[in-house]
């Protein structure tokens, strides 16, 4: 948390996602395994939550914020959203008013106002990338390489925001092949979202909060770390689960029939409904 907490916090945000989920989805886990109980998941998400507010990461706990509320949005029914939505943003608006002295102090972390106003600095460190960028601009400088470049210039490793260090590793070509992961595994989770299953919100919200973390961070788009890991396992979670969607509608749909006219074929669709697919 003290040595690295930049790194700590990216990792702490995407725990208190799945920890939510795995509290509030009870269904039955694959391979035999069992959930804790929910008391556990709640003591496990409030030493993370300090750990992440320790860790003093803004972009990770703003992260952490849109990732909750994205799988919560999923989490919870589709009739219930609305009212829980208006009560939890109610909730929301008046925490922040009665708090509003310490957040602030909080997120200003005794920096001064041109400071926060370029992003802790970051806004001169992007201005660099995008000069590099239109040195090698399709292909550009290889990958991680951009570590070694900000080093040498300013002091600092990394572009510090994903879609910007893409753009310097990889150039056009690299950056196309990054968003077209990330468009890809988006469009998986919408898929298992729209059939109802169970890891879909938790997805999502891994997903969000690792694009939010992205805008201060590389390291999703660094191609190397957890945070480039952990994308490309929930590419894999995603491409598993909608596995698991096509054998369900195979096991559903009923043997092909033979109409009047021989070789016609009179197929049933199966009903959304029919699908075994456990909901949360």
């Amino acid at each position: 948390i003290y040595v690295h907490p930049v790194t700590a916090g990216a990792m702490l945000a995407l725990a208190i996602v799945i920890a939510l989920c795995m509290m509030t989805n009870h269904n039955e886990l694959p391979y035999g395994l069992d959930h804790w109980p929910r008391p556990v998941y709640l003591v496990v998400m409030a030493v993370m939550t300090a750990a992440l507010l320790g860790t003093q990461t803004r972009g990770a706990i703003g992260a952490a914020v849109v990732g909750l509320m994205v799988s919560g949005f999923f989490i919870v029914p589709r009739r219930e959203r609305l009212p829980l939505g208006v009560v939890a943003g109610t909730g929301l608006a008046l925490t922040v008013a009665a708090f509003i002295g310490p957040i602030v102090t909080f997120l200003e972390r005794g920096e001064s106002t041109a400071n926060l106003a370029t992003v802790s600095n970051r806004t001169e460190l992007w201005s660099i990338a995008f000069g590099l960028f239109t040195e090698h601009p399709i292909t550009g400088w290889g990958l991680a390489t951009s570590r070694g470049i900000f080093y040498d210039k300013v002091g600092l490793g990394g572009a510090h925001n994903a879609f910007v260090n893409v753009l310097v590793d990889g150039g056009l070509i690299g950056t196309s092949l990054w968003l077209a992961l990330v468009v890809a595994i988006a469009l998986g989770i919408r898929r298992l979202l729209r059939e109802g299953h169970r890891d879909g919100p938790l997805l999502a919200g891994l997903l969000a909060t690792m694009m939010v973390n992205g805008l201060t961070v590389e390291g999703v788009g660094s191609g190397i770390g957890m945070s480039a890991l952990w994308l490309l396992l929930t590419g894999a979670w995603v491409g598993v689960a909608q596995r698991q969607v096509t054998a369900a509608h195979r096991q559903l749909a009923p043997p092909p029939s033979v109409g009047r006219d021989r070789g016609q074929l009179a197929p049933r669709p199966a009903r959304r409904e029919e699908l075994e697919i456990s909901r949360v």
